[in-house]
């Protein structure tokens, strides 16, 4: 029983230990960033590394169970526009805000799939899924980027008004980019979370059935 307790106790404190490096990544990364004169953008790279993989899993979960599997492909789509709001500056070489189009499109589908095919597996899978530690994990990562890093870091909302002559654009750039890497990381970490939950939780239920 010591030794249960003991196993516990030393993961999870490796967990905080991890989650502590994989937060002392952002500001290592804007200072790179910021300092480097490279045509690419770190920050903005391992963001999209971040959602790629939540997209991958989901996509990967719901091709594999079954069961679960309209709630998981909405999941993985919701990421997926998410990813193409994130290639805004791509897009905008065909027109500004085309974005919108790819994204409109792909979520269209991954709706109207559920609906005609798989409306039944969106509830349970969606109870399941909200017991999860990861999910917890995403849902504070889905915070930062959509809702935090936009009013924390508003020039016009704070920052003009704080530093008052002081203030630059790439202040702002900066601290944006920086929290919605902060958030980016939790959705990667809990989406990992996610994958080894899921197949321990699966597994256990086909030993029992």
């Amino acid at each position: 029983m010591q030794k249960m307790m003991l196993r516990k106790i030393f993961l999870a404190v490796g967990e905080q230990l991890l989650l502590t490096l994989c937060a002392l990544v952002v500001p290592v990364v804007c200072l790179i960033d910021y300092n480097s004169k490279l045509e690419f953008s770190l920050t903005e790279i391992l963001q999209e590394i971040s959602l790629l993989f939540p997209i991958v899993v989901f996509a990967y979960a719901a091709r594999r169970y079954l069961h679960y599997r309209g709630f998981y492909l909405l999941v993985s789509a919701f990421f997926g526009c998410m990813l193409i709001r994130e290639w805004d500056a791509f897009f905008d070489y065909v027109v500004h805000g085309f974005w919108v189009f790819p994204a409109v499109i792909l979520a269209i589908i991954a709706v109207t799939s559920t609906i005609l095919f798989y409306r039944e597996q969106v509830l349970p899978a969606m109870f399941d899924f909200i017991r999860c530690r990861s999910f917890h994990c995403i849902c504070f990562g889905l915070v930062t980027v959509l809702v935090f890093s936009r009013i924390f870091g508003s020039g016009s909302l704070l920052w003009k008004d704080i530093l008052g002559p002081a203030y630059s654009s790439s202040f702002k750039s900066v601290l944006q980019e920086g929290l919605e890497l902060f958030g980016y990381i939790f959705i990667l970490y809990g989406s990992i979370l996610f994958l080894r939950e899921s197949s321990l939780r699966f597994k256990d239920k086909a030993l029992s059935a």
